[in-house]
């Protein structure tokens, strides 16, 4: 499971009742928030990316990384990513939040 899927535990797993699911359905839930998380915060991070950057970036995605990959390789390059990330777990908690608070 991936440092953004562990987040993800810890900030839904009460809010969402994910304590009532299988280890196994977790996994798959947080899997797929987790992509979701990773790709809004890549599109706002390609969307502020000079040519050169972007093109750097198309490179590497096209050896096609796993998602633990492509992670450490976007933390490592790009300074401003894990605030995109954490942006973007708040979003989707809050999100979350208001869709089951029936807000």
């Amino acid at each position: 499971m991936t440092t953004t899927n562990t987040k993800l535990e810890t900030d839904l797993s009460s809010l969402m009742g994910l304590d009532g699911l299988t280890d196994e359905e977790k996994v798959v839930f947080l899997n797929e928030i987790g992509d979701l998380v990773l790709e809004s915060a890549l599109l706002r991070l390609v969307a502020d990316l000079t040519d050169d950057q972007q093109e750097a970036l198309d490179q590497f995605l096209e050896a096609e990384p796993d998602a633990d990959t492509l992670m450490k390789h976007l933390l490592a390059h790009h300074a401003n990513f894990e605030t995109l990330l954490e942006e973007e777990m708040v979003a989707i908690r809050e999100e979350t939040q208001t869709v089951m608070s029936g807000s």
